[in-house]
């Protein structure tokens, strides 16, 4: 299964495929779909023919509704793009899927992201771009601006999304930490001392990171409390 970047060579080459299933984290690969189509000019806010659309469980009526949706056309006339999540799609979802994912309105592209793309059916796995999302440290770095410059509740959020997936939470939540004390360094190092003690605890809390047990979430929700937005 390839890396899922290979979408953003097929976004600049122009070879874009009608369907891709993307196995990842929804907000990890949403963060990274829309850099690659904005980068290429397409805008994916406040754009009609831009969807995202996440669902607990995508359903037969929910699979209706996305082609009755995607049967239109772009309000522009170039491309419509739909990015669908979901937890859990029932069979008779999967099936209703086949055709369109098959032949696909013109100018008319999908992105199917799963927790796991072996829950599948076989016949929609055919018919669609297979890619697994593998983390960049590029990434992690946008993972870390997104926290830095949002509110309170919204970076609580966010940690609800780093530490959601177990396998790759350990990691995210050490590079949260790097970043972080990256990002106040800089500041120190430019003679801007307001963020001292802030410093010296976000260097703490990193280094129990390394502990055999860290409470990881009682350690990110302290980050998300006490972290400067703007330096």
């Amino acid at each position: 299964m390839e890396d899922y970047l290979v979408i953003k060579t097929h976004i600049e080459q122009g070879t874009l495929h009608h369907a891709y299933c993307i196995e990842g984290n929804k907000d990890d690969v949403l963060l990274g779909l829309e850099s690659f189509l904005n980068g290429d000019g397409f805008k994916t806010v406040g754009n009609p023919d831009f969807s995202d659309l996440a669902f607990a469980t995508f359903g037969i009526d929910e699979s209706r509704a996305l082609i009755a949706a995607a049967s239109q056309k772009a309000f522009d006339g170039s491309l419509k793009i739909f990015v669908i999540s979901a937890d859990k799609i029932t069979l008779e979802a999967q099936n209703s899927l086949l055709l369109i994912f098959e032949d696909p309105p013109p100018n008319t592209h999908f992105f199917l992201i799963v927790e796991m793309i072996g829950n599948l059916l076989p016949t929609l796995r055919s018919r669609v771009y297979t890619v697994k999302f593998f983390k960049t440290k590029r990434e992690e770095n946008q993972e870390f601006f997104r926290f830095v410059r949002a509110g309170t509740s919204e970076r609580l959020k966010l940690a609800n999304v780093i530490l959601s997936d177990e396998e790759t939470a350990k990691q995210r939540v050490r590079s949260l930490f790097e970043e972080a004390e990256k990002y106040l360094a800089a500041a120190l190092e430019q003679g801007d001392t307001r963020n001292l003690k802030v410093s010296e605890e976000v260097a703490k809390m990193r280094s129990y990171t390394a502990d055999r047990s860290p409470s990881f979430k009682m350690l990110v929700e302290n980050l998300a409390l006490i972290l400067p937005r703007e330096l």
